[in-house]
């Protein structure tokens, strides 16, 4: 077991960034199943409300952008500049709220549909059988 160990720990001290760059689409598509058979309402609604975050974020930030980098005097830049702000700071705590409220309701049922595809892996593997003796060495 010790050699498992070990053999394990060697390939997690290996792994680049350019592995788990490789692994995230596999990930990302199991982590998209779980989310789906748990939910498939409140994923929708997640994807649904981080889309039109970003995007008014989006605008808020080009918003903002225009003003600064407006022709106009600095001062009169940064006066005009916290409405842009405002809709920014805005769209980050909506979005934060309601991805809070959706993980929220989410992850409990993720969770359970992953432990149970656990249990279900683990009781398909196959246990070398050893004999009373060989399990006392």
């Amino acid at each position: 077991m010790e050699l498992e160990a070990g053999r394990h720990d060697l390939a997690v001290r290996s792994l680049t960034s350019a592995h788990l760059a490789a692994r995230l689409p596999r990930l990302t598509g199991v982590t998209f199943r779980l989310a789906w058979q748990a939910d498939p309402k409140a994923l929708v609604a997640l994807i649904a409300c981080q889309f039109a975050a970003a995007v008014c974020a989006a605008f808020g930030l080009a918003a903002t952008v225009s003003h600064l980098f407006a022709n106009t005097p600095t001062p009169g830049r940064l006066r005009d500049a916290p409405p842009g702000l405002a809709v920014v700071v805005g769209t980050l705590v909506l979005r934060a709220l309601l991805g809070a409220a959706v993980t929220a309701t989410q992850a409990p049922r993720a969770r359970a549909r992953s432990r149970k595809r656990m249990v279900g892996m683990r009781s398909m593997a196959v246990l070398p059988i050893r004999s009373p003796r060989e399990q006392l060495r």
